[in-house]
């Protein structure tokens, strides 16, 4: 993870596969009871980032979410199956968007 822009008026955060798959698996309690929280790298002169995950009920509540690319929420509402389980290394071009 990284900060690679931060102005009054633009923060640049940058996350890799990993580091959202991560979040994700604190998010569903792997380790449990975590606070499905990541810290990024500290530099001198530069903030501490933290990125926190939380449940859509939680994150959406009082308001809809934001319009998302169709594909991308179609691959959201896809059923989990064991092949979602599988190393990120077999993942496909089709699989990243």
């Amino acid at each position: 993870m990284r900060l690679d822009r931060c102005d009054q008026e633009v923060v640049e955060v940058v996350l890799s596969r990993r580091n959202l798959l991560t979040l994700v698996a604190k998010l569903d309690g792997h380790p449990p009871h975590s606070a499905a929280t990541i810290r990024g790298p500290e530099d001198k002169g530069r903030p501490t980032l933290l990125v926190r995950a939380e449940e859509d009920g939680l994150h959406y509540r009082g308001r809809s979410p934001g319009k998302m690319h169709p594909l991308t929420e179609a691959r959201l509402a896809k059923p989990r199956t064991a092949d979602d389980e599988r190393d990120s290394s077999d993942l496909q071009p089709w699989d990243q968007m």
